[in-house]
């Protein structure tokens, strides 16, 4: 089993690098123009652009093309623009980023009935948010980063990063705290300050990815907590607000962020931010589309769930110590 994986592995790191070279699919045409549409949300959301992006780099090699629709984070939205790609027949396989992991399974059941494989990308598609493995069926692959992941760096980060602040006083900034991602990340925080007795947790909030939300949020609490130290944001949007709130008030503030975005990687280096947990977004959508071509070479074969970070060998938090040890990392996205 662990021999025929390495296989697969391989076979999808080969797809990513050498895409222009044409593979013969299960009917024989070694030059057949595919389609695929791609549901997402957000146009403006330059992660999920970079994910795209990756997901082009294999599919426009062939040459193939991809179409986006933007549900503006409504299921109800989603499910219907899956239902118009459906019923127009022009698409040979659908890119998922599901606004609602389980409120999104009518879109990948009509598609099965369609013969239309699906690949999840960026997040889950099912009811369980911890695994990588794809849950239903017609879903034939699934490229993102599973939440475990998060939970495990901050248990290893978090006692780092309160060196030699004795009390360390902790601030969870979560993105939504319904979120599996922020769920288990929060719970990890409660586990390592369990464990420390100099480790406080101060409080917790939300702050859905906004840099001006997470900036008034921190404001809100810092005034309330001056002592805090330590702000852990589920994501560099607001690990960004957090920075602003504590220089506004001139207060030296230890921030981890969550992204991995080309400007968190500069507030890493420069010291700013403590830390800044990996994503490979580019890479996320090249593995996707490497497995929907698999799937679509081979229609008997067994989905395949692949974690970015876990496959590309990274570190999963950028800290100093880490980024001098891989001092060639490019980021994938901007950042906020």
């Amino acid at each position: 089993m662990k021999h025929a994986l390495c296989n697969t592995l391989y076979a999808i790191a080969s797809l990513v690098l050498i895409a222009p070279v044409a593979a013969r699919d299960d009917h024989g045409d070694r030059h057949r123009h595919r389609r695929f549409a791609w549901l997402a949300n957000d146009p403006a959301n330059t992660y999920d652009n970079a994910t795209l992006a990756g997901i082009e780099d294999v599919a426009g090699a062939r040459p193939h093309a991809v179409d986006p629709f933007y549900a503006g984070f409504d299921l109800k939205r989603q499910l219907a623009q899956c239902r118009e790609a459906l019923h127009s027949h022009r698409y040979d396989g659908l890119f998922v980023e599901a606004d609602d992991a389980v409120g999104i399974e009518p879109c990948v059941a009509e598609a099965r009935r369609a013969g239309v494989p699906v690949v999840a990308t960026d997040l889950p598609i099912g009811a369980d948010p911890t695994t990588v493995r794809p849950q239903v069926p017609g879903e034939v692959g699934a490229s993102f980063i599973p939440a475990p992941d998060w939970a495990k760096a901050l248990e290893k980060t978090l006692p780092q990063a309160c060196a030699g602040l004795s009390p360390c006083n902790i601030f969870y900034l979560a993105g939504d705290e319904t979120l599996a991602f922020d769920r288990l990340g929060f719970q990890a925080v409660q586990s390592v300050v369990a464990a420390n007795p100099s480790f406080h947790l101060v409080g917790e909030d939300q702050a859905f990815y906004d840099t001006a939300t997470a900036r008034q949020v921190v404001t809100n609490q810092l005034t309330s907590h001056p002592t805090i130290n330590l702000v852990v944001a589920g994501g560099d949007q607001m690990a960004l607000g957090a920075e602003q709130a504590a220089t506004a008030r001139g207060l030296a503030v230890r921030i981890i962020g969550a992204g991995a975005g080309a400007s968190a990687i500069a507030a890493v280096k420069q010291g700013r931010w403590y830390g800044t947990f990996n994503a490979l977004p580019r890479t996320e959508g090249q593995l996707g589309a490497a497995i929907m071509e698999l799937h679509l070479v081979d229609r008997d074969l067994r989905p395949i769930g692949v974690d970015p970070i876990a496959f590309s060998g990274l570190p999963d938090m950028w800290t100093q110590a880490t980024l001098a040890k891989y001092p060639n990392f490019v980021p994938q996205w901007p950042g906020p």
